[in-house]
C-alpha cells in the first residue's frame, strides 16, 4: 500500500479513467471491509469523490443505527413508553421537504397533458410543448423533477438522507443546466432544443439552475452547523 501511494502522489491531474479505476477500485476493497484503505485510493484517484462517500456513509450509519428500536429490535413507535420523542427536523430536512413539493408539482404539471400546448397529447404529455405556455417540456424533463420531489420524503427522515439527496439535486439539474447551456445562450429564450431526451430552453435552464442553486445553499447551510 504504501508504494501505491507513493505512485499515486507522484501523477499528475486527475484524469477519467484513473477516477474511474479508483471507484471501482474502493467498491472492491470496501466489500472486503477494508474501508481505511478505500478512502485513500479514492483521495488519491477521485479526491472530488470523498465528501460524497462521507455523506453516504452517514446516511447509510443513521438508517441501520440501533437507537431508537425496541428491544425486539423493531422500530419503536412514536410515543411508546420508554422511547425518546421524534427530533425536530433540521435544515437540510426542512430543505429537502420544500424543494420535494416543488420537483412534485413540476413533475406531474409537465407530465399532464392538459397543462402543456404545443403537442397532440392526451391526459400525459410524452413530446415536447410548453408547459402553460411559457417552459418547453417533455416526458423527459418532467420525470426526474417528479422522481426527486417523491424521494424527498424518504430524504427528509434523517440529515444524512436530505443532505445526499440535496447534493443528487445539485449534480442532476446543475450538469442539465450546464450542458443545455451553450446550445440556448444565443437562442430566443422560448426555442427549444434537445440535451439527450430533455426537451428545454432558455426558461428551463434558469429554472434547472435555481433548483441547482437553492439546493446547494441549502446544503452548505446544514453542513455548516
Amino acid at each position: 500500500m504504501a508504494k501505491l501511494t507513493h505512485l499515486l502522489r507522484r501523477r499528475g491531474p486527475i484524469s477519467p479513467p484513473l477516477a474511474l479505476a479508483g471507484l471501482a477500485a474502493t467498491y472492491v476493497l470496501r466489500r472486503r471491509g477494508q474501508h481505511g484503505t478505500a478512502r485513500q485510493v479514492l483521495r488519491y484517484t477521485a479526491g472530488p469523490a470523498v465528501p460524497l462517500l462521507d455523506l453516504y456513509d452517514q446516511a447509510r450509519r443513521e438508517r441501520t443505527g440501533k437507537p431508537g428500536t425496541s428491544a425486539r429490535g423493531t422500530p419503536a413507535r412514536a410515543g411508546a413508553k420508554g422511547s425518546p420523542p421524534p427530533a425536530a427536523p433540521g435544515p437540510a430536512e426542512r430543505s429537502a421537504r420544500r424543494l420535494g413539493r416543488l420537483h412534485t408539482l413540476l413533475g406531474l404539471a409537465g407530465l399532464a397533458g392538459p397543462a402543456v400546448t404545443g403537442n397532440q397529447d392526451g391526459l400525459v404529455n410524452v413530446h415536447p410543448g410548453k408547459l402553460a405556455g411559457v417552459v418547453s417540456v417533455n416526458w423527459a424533463h418532467a420525470l426526474p423533477h417528479l422522481w426527486f420531489g417523491l424521494r424527498s420524503r424518504r430524504a427528509r427522515r434523517s440529515a444524512g438522507r436530505a443532505r445526499l439527496h440535496l447534493l443528487g439535486s445539485v449534480a442532476v439539474f446543475g450538469g442539465l443546466a450546464a450542458a443545455a447551456w451553450p446550445r440556448v445562450q444565443d437562442r430566443p429564450a422560448d426555442e427549444p432544443v434537445q440535451v439527450g431526451p430533455v426537451t428545454m430552453d432558455r426558461r428551463g435552464v434558469y429554472v434547472q439552475a435555481a433548483f441547482a442553486g437553492l439546493a446547494a445553499l441549502a446544503l452548505l447551510r446544514s453542513l455548516r452547523r
